[in-house]
């Protein structure tokens, strides 16, 4: 009987512990030099988990990506201030639990603006307008832009 019931506990075990499954993210969002991430967390895998942002330049090697502070499951947006402007960068996100690290998300490429400065005089008392830029995609190709001025 203890033999049955151990196998049984390995074989539960098996299919209810994981690691979490991998993240969405939904947006990055420029605003300057900040790039705003938001997700939808994966399957926790049966702990509670935490997440980790992973982000590069394109132009860096493979080896050269930096990392978030690890996340609490229930944030779901993350700001990652000091980014070059004009640049464009690749962010994945994966799931850590004490089963360990899950699979990445998809890498979404996005790509910032510099501030656009606006002397004109129709628009007095507004020296500077900066750009806000919208981008999420796979490939580069395929750069999705929404551009719109503040002022």
């Amino acid at each position: 009987m203890v033999a049955y019931l151990f196998i049984f506990v390995v074989f539960l075990y098996s299919f209810v512990a994981a690691t979490p499954s991998k993240p969405t993210i939904t947006s990055v969002h420029f605003n300057r030099a900040t790039a705003v991430i938001t997700w939808r967390p994966g399957y926790d895998g049966g702990y509670p988990q935490q997440l980790e942002i992973w982000y590069r330049l394109v132009t860096d090697n493979d080896y050269e990506w930096r990392r978030s502070t690890l996340l609490l499951a229930s944030v779901t947006s993350y700001n990652i201030p000091n980014l070059q402007p004009e640049q464009s960068y690749f962010f994945s996100i994966r799931g850590i639990n004490r089963e360990g690290a899950g699979h990445f998300s998809d890498i979404v490429e996005a790509r910032g603006v510099l501030p656009v400065i606006n002397r004109s005089p129709d628009k007095a008392g507004n020296a500077l307008s900066t750009p806000f830029l919208e981008s999420v995609n796979i490939r580069p190709e395929e750069l999705k832009m929404q551009l719109s001025l503040y002022g």
